[in-house]
């Protein structure tokens, strides 16, 4: 397992997925400076890897590079959204900017989810670390439970 992978950083990620480990996890909380160009990028290279099938970007030209190599199977993405105290404050909603982990969540639930639960795995995997309140594990759980019934996966959770 490989850990604290920033999602902006396209080359270290890229990397982490072409090696023959199990898992990689990208962190859009830790280590992850939320600036809105930022964001916009690291959902970008999230799409890319979960899309492209061994084929990404080049964030300087934008031309299109293979794996490093080709790992025996594609690791799982422990996909980290940022912490509940992070706002996205370019989506507004109700008049409050919307909390960076719905916003992280939504994004790449709605880009990423059909090909990840359809094709890649059974389920989305959330690395969900500072879980402090069985209130926050609800919504959490309200999240993906609309999620699934939107989109027609298979419930995961009850």
């Amino acid at each position: 397992m490989i850990g604290d992978v920033s999602p902006n950083d396209g080359e270290r990620l890229w990397e982490a997925f072409g090696s023959d480990t199990s898992g990689v996890q990208v962190d859009f909380d830790d280590g992850f400076c939320p600036s809105w160009s930022n964001v916009l990028l690291a959902h970008r290279n999230v799409g890319d890897i979960i899309h492209r099938d061994g084929v990404m970007r080049s964030e300087s030209t934008s031309s299109l590079s293979p794996l490093p190599h080709s790992p025996k199977r594609r690791p799982t993405m422990m996909f980290r959204p940022r912490a509940w105290n992070m706002r996205e404050k370019h989506v507004v909603l109700g008049g409050r900017a919307l909390p960076g982990p719905v916003f992280d969540f939504c994004v790449h639930v709605a880009r990423n989810g059909e090909r990840i639960v359809n094709e890649l795995a059974d389920f989305i995997t959330l690395y969900l670390s500072k879980v402090e309140r069985y209130e926050e594990a609800l919504l959490w759980d309200e999240m993906f439970a609309f999620s699934e019934g939107y989109f027609g996966w298979p419930q995961v959770s009850d």
